[in-house]
């Protein structure tokens, strides 16, 4: 019985550093950059691409329990209150569009956390809707 808790010690472990320390980040950062290779110039590769980064998200949220250290030193470390973390990053965000950096559609979409998850599918609708590609601030051609 002893030595079969010591294992069970051990795969725990080896579990926490391994999937949710390694594999997790790694596919995760895979997946945005697959999608951001297929590109969004069509609402098929626009799916894939979301359908990628969503299930990395996913696989990543669901690999909390083996990411000890993101529980530790994550979010439940931060001392800023977490209405003055997202206070900064809308402020952060309509600065940058006042100013002329982004355009409102980009700050609209980065400032919801849906729109955010669902990313790609929005660059398709951008790119269709302003005729802009990803990346590009559409400010840039009304005043060009």
């Amino acid at each position: 019985m002893y030595r079969a808790n010591w294992w069970q010690l051990w795969a725990d472990l080896l579990g926490m550093f391994f999937i949710g320390g390694l594999v997790a980040p790694a596919l995760v950062n895979a997946a945005n950059d697959y999608a951001k290779s297929i590109g969004a110039d069509t609402i098929i590769n626009a799916g894939i691409g979301w359908m990628a980064t969503l299930g990395a998200g996913m696989f990543l949220q669901s690999t909390d329990d083996f990411d000890a250290f993101k529980s530790v030193f994550g979010r439940g470390a931060q001392w800023t209150p977490f209405s003055l973390v997202s206070g900064w990053r809308l402020t952060k965000g309509v600065f940058r569009m006042v100013t002329g950096e982004v355009d409102p559609f980009d700050t609209v979409v980065k400032q919801m956390a849906f729109a955010r998850n669902t990313e790609p599918v929005f660059n398709y609708v951008k790119l269709k809707t302003l005729g802009v590609p990803v990346g590009q601030n559409y400010w840039d051609e009304l005043t060009a």
